[in-house]
Parts: structure tokens; C-alpha cells; sequence
């Protein structure tokens, strides 16, 4: 009867969920990637030089801010589909979708988080005035691609340490082992970086956590 009930409970949730993602599609799709602003063009313009692409423009030309991973995205965007809007808009709406279901995921890791998972990714879905400016707005990919490799690393992180933790007393793991099984958090927490500064933040949080 228990098991029943939960398979119950796991289907709502993801049907909740799919709704979730379903309504994004349906409010957000008809609008993005219609045309470039003032800051996209600057965007581009520091990673494209007479038509040929600087690839390491991004590392070395800045728009006030160091973000290196945004000034790539705009590049590779321009490999893949030069100056067509509409791919660079979906591209946001792509990552925004991403972000939904990560924090779906990070606090289905806890079991204290878990119940609420689906109905917080639900609320964070909801926060209209942020998301439909880092959606809508191309250049706003800077907060999502921020916060997909941000959320991205901490979901890693949980799951490594939930792994390492069902491992304790078996064989110890030589030092250099342990600190590469981390490795796939740090490189995507690295990449938050550059994204956006505001990650530089993000061990406090850790260390709160883990206290």
C-alpha cells in the first residue's frame, strides 16, 4: 500500500513538473530571440572582428565586467548561427528550462528538501520579473548561465559528498583520488565564475551548509 502511494506521489510530481517546464515553452516561446539590443551588439562586437571570430576576445576584452564564459557563448552562437536572433533567444530559454529542473534535483537531493522540490522549482519558474528579463533580453543570459553552472556545481557537489559519505569504511581512497572525485564541481563552479563574479560568494554558502 505504501509503495502504491508513492509511485502515486512521484507521478504527480512529475507531471507537476512537466507542467512546469510546458508553461515556460508556452509563455516564453512565442517572444524570444526577436532582435538584438544595445548590449548584444557590444557582446558580439568584442568577440567578432570583420566577420572572424576572436575566441580568445572574451579572455582579454571585457564590457566593464570580466565574463569570459557569456563573451563565449556570444562566439560560438555566431560560429553556429552568425547574426540570426532567434537562436541566441532559444539558447536562454534552453538554459532557463535547465535551471528549473536543477533546482528540482538539488533539493530532491535532501531528504528534508525533497517533499518541497517540485513545488520551490515551481515558485522559481513563477519570479516573472527576473525571468523574462534574462530570457527575453539575449544579453540577460549573463544570471543563466551564471546560475546553471552555479546550481550545476552544487548538485554535483551534494552528490559527490552523498557518495563519498555511503562509502566510509571501506578501503581509503589515496588524497589525490578524493580531491579528483571533486573535480566535475570545482571545473562548473569555475565556469559560474565566468559567468559572473557574484559566484565568488558561493563557498560561504557551502561552508554554512556543511556547519
Amino acid at each position: 500500500m505504501m509503495e502504491q502511494l508513492l509511485k502515486t506521489k512521484k507521478k504527480k510530481v512529475i507531471l507537476l513538473l512537466f507542467f512546469a517546464l510546458g508553461m515556460q515553452l508556452m509563455v516564453y516561446g512565442p517572444f524570444v530571440g526577436k532582435g538584438f539590443v544595445t548590449d548584444d551588439y557590444e557582446w558580439i562586437r568584442n568577440v567578432v572582428d570583420k566577420g572572424k571570430i576572436d575566441w580568445l576576445g572574451p579572455f582579454d576584452i571585457t564590457t566593464g565586467f570580466f565574463r569570459p564564459m557569456v563573451g563565449f557563448s556570444f562566439a560560438l552562437q555566431y560560429f553556429l548561427h552568425g547574426m540570426n536572433p532567434a537562436p541566441y533567444g532559444w539558447f536562454n530559454l534552453i538554459l532557463h528550462i535547465a535551471n528549473i529542473l536543477l533546482v528540482f534535483l538539488l533539493l530532491s537531493s535532501f531528504d528534508f528538501t525533497k517533499p518541497y522540490a517540485a513545488a520551490t522549482a515551481f515558485l522559481f519558474e513563477l519570479n516573472g520579473k527576473c525571468n523574462s528579463m534574462a530570457v527575453g533580453w539575449i544579453s540577460g543570459r549573463t544570471s543563466l548561465l551564471f546560475g546553471f553552472f552555479l546550481l550545476l556545481s552544487f548538485y554535483l557537489l551534494v552528490k559527490q559528498y552523498k557518495f563519498q559519505s555511503a562509502r566510509k569504511g571501506e578501503k581509503k581512497e589515496g588524497f589525490l583520488k578524493k580531491i579528483l572525485c571533486y573535480l566535475p564541481a570545482s571545473l562548473t563552479y569555475f565556469g559560474a565564475l565566468l559567468s559572473k563574479e557574484t559566484a565568488a560568494a558561493a563557498p560561504f554558502f557551502v561552508f554554512l551548509s556543511v556547519l
